[in-house]
């Protein structure tokens, strides 16, 4: 398998901190990467450069040198490979990506090795980067002056220095190394074509060292994990098929086609180098172009690549393991942070997979490098392996139930035995991959790193499904209720998905299963309140207001020395097997109420339960807190405990701020605007978030025109902004300073008259200035 890698990976967990996120409540986890604890602080900058870059690893400018020499081309696997990902993720674009997808339609046995196998291919590959690495700095530093085991210290303190910083940090240094990357890789193009023409005195090559390349294309199947972020991933996903076929063109195939035009693929020195800078194809073939310095650029090169590759594999690692743990398939100790949201003790256990760069102390570095890529490279191919299995089994049961194939958002083309072929071309190249192992005399050390993942995944598949007693799901089974389909087949209204994709359900369905819900919920004797899409829809019930679908049932409970959110899910599910079904949905497992609609049909809504322990930074779910109003509602006899109105317009309006940009912040604003007709207009005082309300207030215009109130913020604000029905605009003093808020709610200062001693503004071609003796806004004249 390769030496090289695409690290694209590590954009897709970029995205998922970049996007809004909770839910309703705050309850969902965003992604399978991102929940609870960390933070968000990646702007798009970071995400745009750093999907590029990423699959520009230190590895492209040495690296190939192996795969010319080797050669074995596998354009097809990738290619089919990638329409697998597409058809199965645009019906389900959950985050988690094809490790949920095999959790979900295969056995969560299966789910479970996967993503173990793939975190422990990234690991892996750690350690060969570093051991690169070493090799590139022999070229300035002899082992006397610097011996293997110091540059593996100094790595690991290095790493682990910048890696915990938090992900502002991480965004910026990839923002830079990868605008760093990306034009090195385009001079060594341009230096390439000198060469080629003769540029340096060398004479004209053409295409007399052309012989048959190669690529390896290990991280395509990345996109699949970024599909739970994705804003319209029915669009989006297919182009993101096409989007890492082009990057493929034009980093790896670039690379082979400018490396194979300047450099001979039969050159002894692509293998038996000193040191790793001289078997880059780039560096002989400037050297042999009269450039002798080429070495060190080239090194410089690779040590850039080298950092922001190591730097991102650590972050992907960390985030990986912090997710497993957080779904309870990873110790819990994985998942704790720091106050400022850094999952450091998955960084620095993911650190000291770095430590495996020291086995070349006992052997050769070069052989090293080879056994450990030789092992993340099976991996990956097992990782192939388990998504075309996937999506044959997805395909398989949709054909079963009858759904048409002109209903899905992305069909893989072509016939479905071009993916069992593809299938079958994985797990034969997973078993060819090591064949030198056995030509004499038989080298087990090759024998081991090229197998060892084999049944590595074997005991992680058995083990898992013995002790929790999983079950391989029948394609009868599957439930694809929740199915996105393309968008003239679609038969739910407005608010129909969520980023689960599950369908709403109207008003009186609500109504009905939440009922279900508190009934089934009593004999746990537990104190909860429902909240959420929910909540809302039953109190303008309640009310008399205009009535929304929902597609999913949000409560609270108090956490008791019994329960908590956990472990009560883990109760609905145990002791009512036939009403609660596990649900899946971005990375997270849920209970979900299996619910007949009134149309027939059987549908499971997935139930998301919180607690304040849980979810310290939200105090709003402590119900021993009088604050929190609770109220009662009557649901066809059922008393049904439901968070209040004023709680839930203090809810809405600061979730509406903080899921900006995504279609739920709308109906976030729709509901806190009904929720005002309930409580009354100078409830907003209440809500305690100065740029929630003014984010409210600047989307709700005809509210902001009628409304006379006063935002007081006192844990923000040291005095309210006070409201001018004459002038139309809020003013406040700040220390000695008057300011006031314009139309779109930014903020202004009063100008300072010097000739008459008074603050002034101008608005709608009217002057103002402000009175000290009354306190107030008065028009200008007579002054």
């Amino acid at each position: 398998m390769s030496e090289f890698k695409d690290v694209e990976s590590k954009a897709t967990v970029l995205v998922s901190q970049s996007h809004d996120g909770e839910g309703q409540g705050g309850g969902r986890s965003d992604a399978i990467i991102i929940e609870k604890g960390l933070r968000r602080g990646l702007l798009e900058r970071h995400i745009s450069l750093i999907s590029l870059a990423s699959v520009i690893g230190a590895s492209c400018f040495y690296g190939f040198g192996y795969a010319l020499y080797l050669s074995g081309p596998l354009g097809f696997v990738v290619w089919a490979l990638m329409q697998s990902i597409g058809e199965v993720t645009t019906m389900f674009p959950i985050a988690g990506g094809f490790i949920e997808h095999a959790n979900r339609f295969v056995d969560p046995a299966l789910g479970f090795s996967i993503a173990w196998t793939y975190y422990f291919m990234w690991s892996v590959f750690l350690g060969s980067e570093w051991n690169g690495a070493i090799l590139i700095l022999r070229y300035w530093i002899s082992d006397e002056r610097m011996p293997e085991w110091a540059w593996v210290l100094v790595f690991a303190v290095f790493f682990s220095i910048l890696t915990t910083r938090g992900v502002v940090v991480y965004g910026e240094i990839e923002y830079y190394l990868g605008w760093f990357k990306i034009f090195s890789l385009l001079l060594c193009y341009f230096l390439s074509l000198l060469v080629n023409v003769g540029g340096f005195g060398n004479g004209y090559i053409g295409f007399k060292y052309w012989g048959h390349p190669t690529g390896y294309y290990v991280g395509t199947e990345i996109i699949s994990l970024a599909a739970g972020e994705t804003k319209d991933p029915i669009k989006s996903i297919p182009k993101g098929v096409k989007n890492v076929v082009w990057r493929i063109l034009f980093v790896y195939i670039g690379l082979i086609f400018f490396q194979g035009l300047v450099c001979p693929s039969d050159s002894d020195q692509l293998v038996n180098a000193s040191s790793k800078s001289a078997s880059s194809p780039f560096t002989i073939a400037f050297t042999n172009a009269g450039w002798a310095w080429s070495g060190h650029f080239v090194n410089v090169l690779i040590i850039i690549a080298f950092i922001s590759s190591a730097n991102g594999t650590i972050y992907v690692q960390s985030r990986a393991i912090y997710s497993l743990a957080l779904s309870g398939r990873a110790p819990k100790f994985f998942a704790i942070t720091s106050k400022t949201g850094v999952p450091y003790i998955a960084i620095l256990t993911s650190v000291l997979w770095g430590f495996l760069a020291l086995m070349n102390l006992g052997t050769t570095a070069g052989k090293v490098f080879t056994y450990l890529i030789s092992i993340g490279g099976s991996a990956s191919y097992i990782t192939w392996a388990g998504i075309i299995f996937t999506h044959l089994r997805v395909r398989a049961a949709l054909d079963k139930q009858g759904i048409p194939q002109s209903s899905y958002p992305f069909k893989a083309p072509g016939t479905i035995w071009i993916y069992r072929l593809n299938l079958f071309l994985c797990i034969f190249l997973l078993l060819i991959q090591g064949f030198t192992a056995f030509e004499r005399p038989f080298s087990v050390a090759t024998f081991i790193t090229s197998y060892i993942t084999i049944p590595v995944s074997v005991v992680l598949f058995v083990g898992w499904k013995l002790w929790h007693k999983t079950h391989w799901v029948r394609l009868s089974e599957m439930d694809f209720s929740d199915r996105l389909v393309k968008p003239e087949d679609e038969e739910v209204i407005r608010d129909s998905h969520t980023m689960s994709g599950t369908p709403s359900l109207r008003p009186e369905e609500i109504a009905l299963a939440v009922g279900q819900v508190a009934q089934l919920l009593r004999p746990a004797n537990v104190r909860f309140s429902f909240s959420g899409g929910a909540a809302a829809t039953l109190i303008r019930m309640q009310y008399g207001l205009t009535l929304r679908s929902t597609d999913d049932i949000d409560l609270v409970i108090q956490p008791t020395s019994t329960f908590s959110a956990e472990s009560i899910s883990a109760w609905l599910i145990k002791h009512y097997p036939n009403e609660f079904v596990v649900k899946t949905v971005y990375g997270v497992s849920s209970p979900a109420l299996v619910f007949k609609k009134s149309d027939g049909r059987i549908t499971h809504i997935e139930v998301e339960i919180f607690d304040v322990n849980a979810w310290p930074q939200r105090p709003q779910y402590n119900l021993d807190d009088p604050q929190n109003e609770v109220i009662t509602v009557d649901l066809s006899g059922v008393q049904v405990p439901v968070f209040g109105p004023r709680w839930q317009l203090r809810e809405k309006i600061v979730t509406a701020f903080e899921r900006q940009g995504n279609r739920k912040s709308d109906t976030d604003l729709e509901d806190a605007s009904n929720l005002l007709m309930v409580v009354g207009q100078n409830s907003v005082n209440l809500v305690g978030h100065e740029d929630a309300v003014r984010h409210f207030l600047l989307k709700r215009p005809e509210i902001r025109q009628r409304l006379e109130l006063k935002v007081n913020c006192p844990e923000v604000l040291g005095s309210p902004w006070t409201w001018d029905g004459s002038a139309g605009v809020y003013w406040r003093f700040e220390g000695e300073k008057l300011r006031y808020l314009d139309q779109k709610l930014h903020q202004h200062e009063f100008e300072w008259d010097e000739k008459k001693s008074v603050y002034s503004l101008t608005v709608g071609g009217r002057s103002w200035y402000y009175d000290t003796n009354t306190g107030g806004l008065v028009p200008h004249g007579g002054v």
